[in-house]
């Protein structure tokens, strides 16, 4: 019964990734759309658990990689450590609260999305490129896509809880 779910969730997951990379694009906001991927990795996570989730954040962070003119494999690695940031802290948190949904989702924001960019840096540094650190975290994209994803997010928490069961579990326990 553990396969059906993990299959259901794999077809869901490249069905999200199909729609945010070539449907989303054209209602973009400033620029930016939002990360589906993102959003049903953290959702995953944090009402399934770690261990639906860390399958769901590997496919998703592959997806993107496949997608991705980056190095291979860094997306794996930062939704690897958005599933394990939401599974803790769904698993901590009281889960039926919307403002603690939306906290952690903004944790883990910043977690994916510098991740990369300092795995980037420290593989530049290591391997004697010239690396430029001209980060600037208050981008106007950036704070776009943030305020995107909070605002979808706590949709996604609408959808999710009702489908709850299990103790809190949306696909039961694994």
């Amino acid at each position: 019964m553990f396969w059906h779910k993990v299959f259901f969730l794999l077809v869901l997951a490249a069905l999200l990734f199909v729609i945010g990379q070539s449907f989303l694009p054209h209602f973009s906001v400033f620029g930016v759309v939002v990360d589906l991927l993102f959003l049903f990795a953290f959702s995953l996570s944090f009402f399934s658990g770690r261990k639906i989730g860390v399958l769901s954040a590997v496919f998703c962070g592959f997806l993107l990689d496949m997608a991705g003119s980056g190095g291979f494999g860094v997306f794996i690695l930062s939704f690897l450590v958005l599933s394990l940031a939401a599974g803790e802290f769904g698993s901590h948190f009281q889960r039926n609260s919307a403002v603690v949904f939306v906290f952690c989702l903004a944790i883990c924001f910043f977690l994916v999305n510098f991740l990369p960019l300092s795995l980037g840096f420290l593989i530049d540094s290591v391997s004697g490129a010239n690396p430029v650190w001209r980060f600037n975290f208050f981008r106007p994209a950036l704070l776009a896509k943030f305020a995107l994803d909070l605002f979808f997010g706590f949709f996604a928490f609408l959808l999710m809880k009702p489908a709850q069961k299990n103790n809190g579990f949306v696909f039961g326990k694994v």
